[in-house]
């Protein structure tokens, strides 16, 4: 009887452990979330939505300028792509990539990319991790 009590005491002492710990981590999570949401919110209240035209306006200065596409997709260009409207401060987050193109005079600071994009009209240079030409983006 002793042992079983034990037993019984180890595990409940083990579950409340690990219920915690799980608790913990799950507010973590949500906290990052949230904070991320709030970000995207203030991001969001400086970008529009950019057009194909505009992308490809930009991908055809590159590739004038010496540049190569580094991908090559089959598929229409995404939605995640967007013109910065003000200076802004892209916060650091790789869940949800933006591909921002920059106009002239505009700003952008970071303290790093990871998965984003950042293609200036000025000098039509690019900061990022790839140069993508989708089936829509292709040049004349």
């Amino acid at each position: 009887m002793e042992l079983m009590t034990t037993l019984q005491e180890m595990y409940q002492a083990g579950i409340t452990k690990r219920t915690t710990e799980e608790e913990a981590r799950f507010q973590r999570i949500q906290d990052t979330r949230v904070r991320r949401g709030v970000e995207w919110t203030r991001l969001r209240l400086n970008l529009r939505p950019a057009t194909t035209e505009e992308y490809t306006i930009w991908l055809r200065g590159f590739v004038y300028a010496g540049g190569t596409p580094t991908t090559f997709e089959p598929m229409a260009m995404p939605t995640n792509f967007y013109v910065v409207n003000n200076d802004i401060n892209l916060p650091a987050w790789d869940e949800e990539p933006v591909n921002l193109i920059v106009p002239k005079g505009i700003e952008v600071q970071h303290q790093r990319l990871g998965l984003n994009c950042l293609f200036f009209m000025e000098d039509f240079i690019h900061k990022g991790f790839t140069v993508p030409m989708y089936r829509d983006t292709i040049m004349p």
